[in-house]
Formats: structure tokens, C-alpha cells, sequence
């Protein structure tokens, strides 16, 4: 069936190409045009929580601290910063050169409201956890206070954020999306930034625009505008690639063989491990997902070896656990083991009634991972669980599971910093039940417990102890099914240079790729 789809598209680009097949040197060189599946749910820091949102979200705006490529953590608009009071208090020195798109300068107290915007109850921001070990932060939630006692603006230069307790992964959640520095006018109509482009336009559902900032403090960029096209269907994408209409290009699951074997487009190829990990998520407070023997029955059911190798062709690494492997270490050990075993998994299902309702399958609309659920629900069919297969729109589907209405989903997880903590604490603790990160709304006093323990230690030691054992619990309690952890693989026109495939999306700013004109 792959054979024949991939004839079918040759012929078809064939022809493509004897009609149109010049287009592409009537395309501007000084725009770089970029693939989006789905559109951006917001551009606004305080409401940004998926990969595509963050990522543009990169070019537009700056934080405190970023990440290189190697992913250290390296100066922005802070052009460097102390550690002070034995890790509780942070004092970053802003750069003088840094003004935001309306032409304001940024200071100290611009950037002290930007990080309240976040906190704000009146905004309902689902990332207060961001700053949740900030000084004061407890009393702006609670409503007893309008002041984060924790930032302080020192001069305009200089802006401390004072912390309750030592946290060691701190710094590093400055770098993610929701602790861009930005102005917003009281209705988040109007978002300002400092990054080295500005939104131009945005037609919803078909086009995302951003043009050059000519007034950008670092290093300017070297191409005027970026269009991210919203194109949902691969094959329309791949078109559009081949025809020299996108510069850019994620490589579909249908066409990664012929990609990498191509004698010219192999050439072109980036490949890098990426902090993902994909998920099968259960509402652990809706029946029968509460219960852990049916959760652990599901796992046991999954032939995941057969999904990964087979059906992903090995563009992923099977999952262990929550945790990527680049995040963990040799002090990190993991005992509990995801095992395709379905007598165990019948053995577990003695106690359910299978002559209720089918259980429901939700998932975002996507070919790859419509695929996935087809053979999910083949496999937990032949343990005797019927499944129903509900696939929505992302938004729609954001919202299903963000309010608890999805039993079951498919769903993944991206690092939003380079720390084990990020693949803990945000997603299993239960403080963050919903859209915040907990998704499967799961609840474990001592799994809490450790965490906390882990994320207040400045002892690294301690820290992967403390770390071994939660990672365990959530493995034993089984609140997500751990599939896959995905490579990353994008193919790019022979024109661009300079240009760089991260483990993480929030990395590249954009300000360095150039394109080379082809006669």
C-alpha cells in the first residue's frame, strides 16, 4: 500500500512539476517559508503551552536566559546574572540596548510585570506553576495580595527574584515560553516583544506572518520575513516542498524512507534525538481508568515493540519511562518495566465487566498517529476491551482532555527545559491537574512528596535518589502508558544555510539561517 501511495505520488508531482515545476525561482529570497500542521492556539506567553505555539513564539519574543544549541543556558536580555542567599535569590543585569516593538525600553519593572502577568488570577494563566517558588507568588493566587514580593526591581537594570526556598532547575525554566519577557495591554490584544522578528500578520488557519525587526539588540537577521504556512494534509506539504514552496520540512512517517534514500534529498536531511515522550494517558479519577489494574491491564495489552519497529520504522526510541534518556543518568534507576504480556493483561481483567459500553480513544486529528490508535485498539480488542475511536480537531481535542471529559488520549510531552523535573513534576503532581500539565489528573501523596524534596535540593546526589523513587511510583501506578520518545527528522531545500535542527523548540531564533539564491 506504501509502494503503490508513493508511485501514485510521483506521478502526480510528475505533473506538478511540467506545469509549475519553475515556480520556485519565482519565489522571493528573502522569505523563508515554513510548515505548520495545525494553527497556533495563542502567541501570548502567559497561554502558551504547545510545541508550535513556542516555537514561534522564539522568534518574536526574549527571556532573561535562553538555551544554546548545546542547550547551556547562556545570557539574553540579562546580560548575566548572580546566585545569591545560598540559591534563593536571583539578580539578573539587563542589558541597555533591549526595546520592545512599540519602541519601549525594556527595565526592570517592565519585565516584573510581564513575569506577574503570568500569576495574575485575574488573566488564569495554566503555567503559574512557572514561578510558584517565587516569594510571594502563594499570596497572588490566594488573592491577598496584588504584589509578588519575590520580584523585585532593584534599579532599572538590575531585577531580583527572590525565591522561598533553593530550586535548582530554576534557571532553566526561565528559558521556556511562558517566562518570555513581553508588554501586553490589559485585554492581551496587544502583545509586544524583543526578539528579532515581529508578527506582521495573522490570518487564522491559513498564514502566520513575521517580519524582520530592524531594532533587534542581538544579531539581526538575515532573511526579512517568515511565512508559516497551515497546512494540515502531508501530502499537500510535501507538494508544496518538492515544488520549492516550503524551505523546511518535518518528514511524514509515509514518506521517511524515501526521503533518506533519495540520492539528492539525503543530503539535506537533520537528525536529532529529541525531549519528547508519547503517551497512552489515562483520567485516573474516571472509572475504569481510576483503577490501577485496568491501567496496568492496558499497558500489558500494547504490543509496542510492534508499533515502534514496524509501524514507526524505527524513527523512535521505545520508552522506558517519562523520562528521556538524555535527561536521565546512571544514578537513575528504573525497576518497573512496561511488558507486552496479554495473559497478564487477562489475568488483570478478570475482575471487569467486558460486556460494558466500548471505552473511548480520544486523539488529535493526525494520519500518524490515527494509525497508532488502530492498532491500540486492535491489540487491547484481543484481550476483550471493545474501543471506540474519537478523533477531534486539536483544539477541540486540547480541550477535551484539559477538562477531564477524555477517559483515554493519546498525547505527548515536550520538554519546555532540559531538566528531569520537567518530565515530573508538571505532569504527574497534583497541583497541576488539567491543562497546567497533569493531564491524566493523577494524584500520589508520596510521588508529591519526593518531588518537592527533589525539586528544594541543591544536593545532586540526593536529588537522583529522591528522583529514582517518583519515577518508580509513577511506573507502578501506570497514569500514562509510555509508548515512545521521538527522533526529530526535517529535510531543507539545497538553498538554506546555516541552519540547525535543536532537541528542543525554543531554541532557534531564526536570526541566523540565510538563503542562498539558485540561478
Amino acid at each position: 500500500m506504501i509502494f503503490s501511495q508513493r508511485i501514485f505520488f510521483i506521478i502526480l508531482l510528475a505533473v506538478t512539476v511540467l506545469f509549475c515545476g519553475c515556480d520556485y525561482k519565482k519565489r522571493s529570497y528573502d522569505v523563508l517559508y515554513l510548515r505548520l500542521k495545525k494553527d497556533i492556539t495563542s502567541l501570548d506567553p502567559a497561554f502558551i503551552v504547545d510545541v508550535d505555539g513556542g516555537k514561534v513564539a522564539a522568534y518574536l519574543y526574549n527571556g532573561l536566559v535562553k538555551l544554546d544549541k548545546n542547550l547551556n543556558i547562556v545570557a539574553d536580555i540579562a546580560k548575566k546574572w548572580e546566585i545569591l542567599d545560598n540559591g534563593r535569590r536571583y539578580r539578573f543585569y539587563l542589558r541597555d540596548d533591549v526595546c520592545f516593538s512599540n519602541n519601549l525600553k525594556c527595565t526592570a519593572k517592565i519585565v516584573k510585570k510581564s513575569f506577574e502577568r503570568i500569576i495574575d488570577p485575574d488573566i488564569s494563566s495554566p503555567r503559574t506553576w512557572v514561578f510558584e517558588k517565587v516569594k510571594g507568588v502563594q499570596d497572588v493566587l490566594r488573592g491577598s495580595s496584588k504584589n509578588v514580593a519575590g520580584f523585585v526591581v532593584v534599579n532599572d537594570n538590575i531585577f531580583d527574584i527572590v525565591l522561598t526556598e533553593p530550586f535548582l532547575p530554576f534557571l532553566s525554566m526561565l528559558t521556556i515560553s511562558n517566562a518570555l519577557v513581553v508588554i501586553a495591554d490589559d485585554k492581551s490584544k496587544n502583545i509586544y516583544g524583543t526578539g528579532p522578528f515581529i508578527l506582521d500578520y495573522w490570518d487564522r488557519g491559513n498564514r502566520l506572518v513575521l517580519r524582520r525587526n530592524k531594532n533587534y539588540f542581538g544579531k539581526k537577521a538575515e532573511i526579512k520575513q517568515i511565512q508559516f504556512k497551515i497546512i494540515p494534509e502531508d501530502f499537500t506539504a510535501i507538494t508544496e516542498f518538492e515544488n520549492g514552496k516550503i524551505d523546511v520540512f518535518e518528514i511524514p512517517r509515509a514518506e521517511f524512507e524515501y526521503f533518506v534514500n533519495d540520492k539528492i534529498w539525503k543530503n539535506y536531511v537533520h537528525e536529532i534525538p529529541a525531549l519528547n515522550t508519547y503517551y497512552l494517558g489515562f483520567n485516573c479519577q474516571k472509572t475504569p481508568y481510576s483503577d490501577k489494574k485496568f491501567r496496568k491491564a492496558v499497558a500489558a495489552s500494547i504490543n509496542r515493540k510492534k508499533i515502534v519497529e514496524n509501524y514507526l520504522e524505527s524513527r523512535v526510541e521505545t520508552a522506558r519511562c517519562p523520562v528521556p534518556p538524555a535527561l536521565l543518568n546512571k544514578q537513575i534507576v528504573i525497576d518497573e518495566k512496561i511488558e507486552y504480556n496479554p495473559s497478564y493483561a487477562l489475568e488483570l481483567l478478570k475482575t471487569f465487566d467486558k460486556n460494558k459500553t466500548p471505552i473511548k480513544l480520544y486523539l488529535s486529528s493526525n494520519r500518524e498517529m490515527e494509525g497508532v490508535a488502530e492498532l491500540i485498539q486492535h491489540d487491547l480488542n484481543a484481550v476483550g476491551i471493545d474501543v471506540d475511536i474519537h478523533v477531534l480537531e486539536w483544539t477541540a481535542f486540547k480541550e477535551t482532555v484539559a477538562n477531564g471529559e477524555a477517559g483515554m488520549f493519546l498525547l505527548s510531552w515536550w520538554a519546555d527545559y532540559p531538566d528531569i523535573e520537567n518530565f515530573l513534576y508538571p505532569v504527574f503532581h497534583s497541583d497541576n491537574w488539567g491543562a497546567a500539565g497533569n493531564r491524566v489528573r493523577y494524584k500520589n501523596k508520596r510521588f508529591n512528596v519526593l518531588v518537592e524534596k527533589a525539586r528544594a535540593s541543591v544536593d545532586e546526589n540526593m536529588r537522583n535518589q529522591l528522583y529514582s523513587q517518583a519515577v518508580n511510583i509513577v511506573m507502578d501506578d501506570c497514569p500514562w502508558v509510555c509508548l515512545w520518545h521521538k527522533k526529530k527528522f526535517t529535510v531543507t531545500q539545497p538553498w538554506i544555510k546555516n541552519y540547525f535542527l535543536s532537541p528542543l523548540y525554543s531554541v532557534d531564533k531564526g536570526n541566523k539561517i540565510q538563503i542562498e539564491k539558485i540561478n
